[in-house]
């Protein structure tokens, strides 16, 4: 072999060894980066189904050959595993979390320690339902519900599964509900013998509590309807005080004119009727379940209402709202309540009551008493405080339904009050000669001044503005009455 061949080779040589240092290089660079991930949860939703979730993973890196996988779900159980890259774990089994919030964690390693972490928490509905009778909250008696009570259909429907329950035939009696879906809908259907129509009532699963008692009459009896509307759909909580159960959990989802609705059946008896905002779940009012009534949801976007609230001074704040409803706010700064009730009496009669334990140091409700009949004008709200240490504290505040519906029906808006009053003020002083400014007409513009602030709100825009033309006017006369004098000298 002569040297030019020799050389030939030696380059090749040279520049294969230096092409394999640039890849060793550039892929020592490029190995910096941790793998990516992707978590997928499943679970079976159904009734009675297994209480269990599946959890995969798929991981990828840019030169790793393998990825380490581990996953670890509700501080309780941990998977460990190997994939290749890329690839994807097995399904790994847990238990589902009892709050229904299940956290999920996954740590994802490539063969040169480059690490990513990842966290989820992953809603899933877990709820125990027992079927109750609505009149006494006692386990529903199928039997007696179709002798005597005169049932001659029960039903239960869920929409996503497609799938019918004939209660009648089953006689079930209580059941436990898994789902990953916050829309998920029960929907049970009643007929009785003599009653015309069917009677409804839908039950949306991320409405209700873990541990649940749904109610439905076990006799035939006299129903009332009350149809509840909203401009949007809106949540609809109704809960039977007596029974101790629920018979309505669900949207205003039914299309009307210009509104949606929800129908809710009702018996003679009572109950609360909460709503959902912002995901706090606010009590509207008590519902009398004797009487029909149409209840408008709307007037619970509060958030541009003013709750006139002096911490220093009140712990209880009334504010009339609508014609037929008021504000009831409370708070306590000192944070060492252990108890909350309200009770609102029409004299000495109850009408209303609500104990709240979950919250107790800060209540916001809206009491309407549209479906309710009044013998007194003058109401009673009396809160009773249990603290921390047992010590029981009540005492009360007092609202008149005639002044509630006085001020509802001449609520105006302010600021357009404001304006319309100075410009009429402005426009009365600019065509008078100086003399009659501060005279007869000035005095006639001040009036007419702090009529139009009289009528307005409470803001403090319209005391500013009512003090002014207080002092224009109290000015105005006193140069009429120096004037005045002035001529008769």
């Amino acid at each position: 072999m002569n040297k030019c061949c020799l050389g030939k080779y030696l380059y090749l040589l040279m520049f294969f060894l230096f092409f394999v240092m640039l890849v060793s290089i550039v892929s020592a660079a490029d190995d910096n980066s941790p793998p990516s991930i992707s978590i997928d949860v499943d679970v079976v939703n159904g009734m009675n189904v297994n209480e269990t979730g599946n959890v995969s993973v798929y991981a990828s890196d840019n030169t790793a050959s393998t990825i380490i996988i581990n996953i670890s779900v509700n501080n309780e159980s941990f998977f460990n595993t190997t994939v290749g890259n890329p690839g994807v774990t097995s399904f790994y089994t847990f238990d589902l979390a009892s709050n229904w919030h299940n956290w999920i964690s996954v740590r994802a390693e490539d063969e040169d320690s480059n690490i990513l972490w990842k966290n989820i928490t992953y809603m899933v509905y877990v709820v125990n339902c027992t079927i109750v009778n609505e009149s006494d909250g006692s386990g529903f008696d199928y039997s007696n519900a179709m002798t005597t009570g005169n049932m001659s259909h029960f039903f239960l429907y869920i929409p996503d599964l497609e799938q019918t329950y004939d209660l009648l035939t089953t006689n079930l009696l209580s059941f436990t509900y898994v789902t990953d879906d916050d829309e998920e809908l029960l929907r049970f259907s009643m007929k009785y013998r003599y009653t015309d129509g069917t009677i409804i009532r839908s039950f949306t699963l991320s409405m209700l509590d873990e541990v649940v008692k749904l109610g439905f009459p076990e006799m035939e009896t006299t129903f009332y309807e009350n149809l509840i509307y909203s401009a949007s759909a809106k949540e609809v909580i109704v809960f039977n005080i007596n029974s101790d159960c629920y018979i309505y959990a669900d949207y205003t989802r039914y299309a009307g004119q210009n509104q949606y609705t929800a129908s809710v059946i009702c018996i003679d008896m009572l109950y609360y009727l909460y709503t959902i905002d912002d995901g706090s779940t606010i009590v509207l009012s008590s519902l009398e379940g004797s009487k029909s009534a149409l209840i408008n949801l709307d007037f619970l976007d509060y958030e541009n209402f003013d709750i006139d609230f002096n911490l220093l001074e009140n712990q209880l704040a009334i504010v009339p709202y609508t014609n037929h409803s008021v504000a009831i706010y409370y708070m306590n700064l000192q944070l060492d309540n252990s108890i909350l009730q309200i009770d609102i009496y029409d004299d000495d009669t109850l009408i209303f009551t609500y104990v709240e334990t979950d919250n107790p140091n800060e209540f916001l409700a809206y009491f309407d008493w549209n479906t309710i009949e009044l013998s007194h004008d003058l109401i009673e709200v009396r809160v009773t405080v249990t603290k921390d240490d047992d010590t029981e504290t009540t005492f009360s505040q007092f609202f008149s339904v005639t002044s509630v519906e006085v001020r509802a029906d001449s609520d105006i808006e302010s600021m357009p009050l404001m304006i319309l009053g100075a410009c009429t003020v402005i426009f009365l002083l600019t065509f008078v000669s100086s003399n009659q400014v501060f005279g007869a007409v000035g005095i006639i513009a001040q009036c007419i001044g702090i009529a139009f602030t009289s009528y307005a709100g409470s803001e403090w825009y319209v005391s500013f503005l009512q003090a002014i033309y207080v002092i224009l006017l109290i000015f105005t006369i006193l140069i009429a009455r120096n004037e005045g004098r002035s001529r008769v000298v």
